[in-house]
């Protein structure tokens, strides 16, 4: 059994193809393929069950986290066996010896150099690019006004 990140039914994964993955929907055309120094962002959208990925700023597949075009359509967690939870994570199919380096920024993330500053409408974040209206970096004070 393959046990990769996006082949369950409750996990998506945007390759470095430019594919998604989810469940039986597999390498399914979504956007442009990225490479070492690219950024790609994700927006998930937990009223309406939908996520987009960006690649360098460029919401991917023509889609617009703002209005709900072109989403990825995702399953409620809470209709799932787990325990109604989404994990973020990233991960590295290859296995070349050392590893690949992932930088993972929600918001709070200082190890790296953040050129732009953007940061969500309520203030909240570091982030590269423009965070979408409407969109929040996940941190304790977004978490205890938006749950």
């Amino acid at each position: 059994a393959v046990t990769t990140l996006g082949y369950g039914t409750y996990q998506w994964q945007y390759q470095q193809t430019g594919i998604y993955d989810n469940g039986d929907s597999r390498n399914t055309p979504y956007g442009d393929s990225y490479t070492n120094g690219d950024i790609v962002a994700c927006a998930l959208d937990l009223d309406n069950n939908k996520i987009y990925w960006s690649k360098a700023g460029v919401w991917q597949a023509s889609s617009d986290p703002t209005d709900g075009t072109n989403a990825v359509a995702i399953t409620d967690p809470a209709s799932g066996p787990k325990d109604g939870c989404y994990y973020p994570s990233v991960a590295d199919w290859d296995d070349i010896a050392g590893g690949d380096i992932w930088e993972v920024n929600f918001g709070g993330c200082s190890s790296f150099t953040v050129s732009s500053g953007n940061a969500d409408d309520n203030g909240y974040g570091n982030f590269e690019y423009d965070v979408p209206a409407g969109y929040y970096a996940i941190c304790t004070k977004n978490l205890a006004e938006y749950g």
